[in-house]
């Protein structure tokens, strides 16, 4: 993996607050294809998978930018009336739809559990790029000695309020780690360190 400059990754745009932030539910082929046309548009996403490790089952996905706003897709089998009258089938999408999206290197993104997510990702052969925060590794930089990392327990923990697992968060999450690690010195670590080893590691297990 080639080095990444971490002062270069943006922090230009302010994150709205988590209260105003409304989801948009992608119910149909024609939203689909244009939200992952218009990710390709943006400098930096916030990406959040709901799945069980162990079955690998995909629950659902949800993406955030401060441009596009929150969306999720839900990967369970589904009958949308838009697309059995316009295509006659119903809309369901899983975990190969995004193939092309994941394995963009020049689409950067922002993932919790790197680890975990590459190694479930790669038994779909789907080769995870484009990495350039990992809010989970960068918890655990920050405080090594906690005993939870969930999305929900560093929401709390930092921003006092009861949230759930989903990209918006983590993008949050991201905003305010990221500060963090760079007063520190520690976010090269991060980014040219243990995001590669994630790599390594998932390989390995």
């Amino acid at each position: 993996l080639s080095y990444i400059d971490p002062t270069k990754i943006s922090k230009e745009v302010e994150v709205p607050e988590i209260k105003n932030q409304k989801e948009i539910a992608i119910e149909n082929k024609k939203d689909f294809e244009k939200l992952l046309e218009n990710i390709k548009k943006e400098k930096e996403v916030s990406i959040f998978f709901d799945y069980s490790p162990d079955t690998t089952r995909f629950f659902n996905f949800n993406i955030f930018s401060p441009t596009l706003g929150f969306y999720n897709i839900n990967m369970e089998e589904q009958k949308s009336l838009l697309d059995i009258i316009v295509f006659d089938e119903a809309f369901n999408i899983n975990i190969n739809n995004l193939k092309d999206f994941l394995e963009d290197e020049n689409i950067k993104k922002i993932v919790f559990d790197s680890k975990n997510l590459i190694k479930i990702l790669e038994y779909f052969n789907i080769n995870l790029k484009g990495i350039i925060f990992d809010t989970h590794l960068a918890s655990y930089i920050k405080d090594p000695a906690r005993t939870s990392y969930s999305i929900k327990d560093l929401a709390f923990n930092i921003f006092g309020v009861e949230q759930q697992d989903n990209a918006y968060v983590n993008y949050k999450l991201y905003k305010e780690l990221y500060e963090d690690l760079k007063k520190t010195d520690t976010l090269d670590l991060l980014i040219n360190i243990e995001i590669p080893n994630s790599y390594v590691l998932s390989n390995m297990e």
